[in-house]
């Protein structure tokens, strides 16, 4: 897992859903909270929509290394087959115009030495498909907009704690302490 300052979370995704979903950041932050004092779902919702902004822009520059550190191993060994898939091909995914537009907490569970929190994630983007070489629209449309729904699972290492210093690091100056 990684140690990321507002919940050391690694995210797996899962396939995008639809339907209704019940919001209980409340209720997860509560639960989360008894064993991680300095939970906050505000800070962890600023940390899925930066995780989902990364991972849209390292998806268009078909470079994933910048996801290892927050995705499963498993996810981040599909993810590269499907790019090098795109390279193979001499396409380029294009996503663009990516705003976020809401986050939920659905759940929150232990299992064994793993701890989840489920998100609901609400994204509006553009999203085509191009050649690499000419730059024409394979698939998509660069003037429309798509709206989707993700359930994300991030997932920790269960008895690990949020960082408390809000991103702010100290150190001592080796020659004046």
């Amino acid at each position: 897992a990684v140690n990321n300052p507002n919940a050391g979370a690694t995210g797996t995704v899962k396939v995008p859903m639809r339907g209704t979903y019940t919001d209980k950041t409340a209720e997860v932050e509560e639960e989360v909270r008894k064993t991680d004092e300095h939970f906050s779902s505000g800070r962890f919702i600023a940390f899925v929509k930066e995780c989902y902004l990364k991972l849209q822009s390292a998806w268009t520059a078909r470079d994933l290394e910048e996801l290892r550190v927050i995705q499963s191993e498993e996810l981040f060994s599909q993810s590269q087959t499907q790019i090098d898939e795109y390279k193979r091909l001499g396409r380029i995914n294009v996503m663009e115009r990516v705003a976020v537009n809401d986050v939920k907490l659905l759940a929150h569970r232990i299992s064994g030495d793993k701890e989840y929190i489920d998100v609901l994630l609400n994204a509006q983007q553009k999203d085509y498909i191009i050649d690499e070489k000419t730059k024409a629209v394979l698939e998509g449309s660069q003037n429309q907009y798509r709206n989707i729904n993700y359930v994300i699972t991030f997932m920790r290492t269960a008895g690990e704690v949020t960082d408390d210093t809000d991103g702010v690091k100290t150190a001592n100056c080796p020659n004046c302490g």
